[in-house]
């Protein structure tokens, strides 16, 4: 059966206490965090995958990080950050402020990853 390899991830509606599926990926993953942009219409998830053989051979390990975008309204592409790492790593849309929810045709997204820096080396 199809539906029992998939991955199901879905949105409470906190005011009227409403939950329903966003995103359905087709096969199983273990999804370690989310986000859905201000519109609804992406989603930005991180999944761990493990057992990866050619991760391990190089020594990075064998669980590792992978974030993704998808479009979710509808339900369409999902698209690979191509960011593998062994850190955590985190992605989550941010919410613009009432002054500019105007312009609805962009989406602004963080990428965090735990214990790596963007930039120069400093040294003391």
């Amino acid at each position: 059966n199809a539906e029992e390899n998939a991955t199901f991830v879905g949105m409470k509606e906190y005011s009227s206490g409403v939950t329903s599926v966003v995103y359905e990926h087709p096969l199983a993953i273990d999804i370690v965090g989310a986000s859905i942009n201000p519109e609804r219409s992406l989603l930005a998830f991180t999944e761990l995958a493990s057992g990866l053989r050619e991760y391990s051979e190089a020594g990075i390990g064998d669980k590792i990080y992978r974030s993704y975008v998808a479009e979710i309204h509808p339900q369409g592409r999902c698209f690979s950050l191509h960011i593998d790492r062994a850190e955590f790593q985190r992605v989550q849309f941010v919410y613009p402020t009432v002054a500019a929810k105007e312009s609805r045709k962009e989406a602004y997204l963080l990428y965090l990853l735990h214990r790596e820096c963007v930039g120069r080396d400093r040294k003391s």
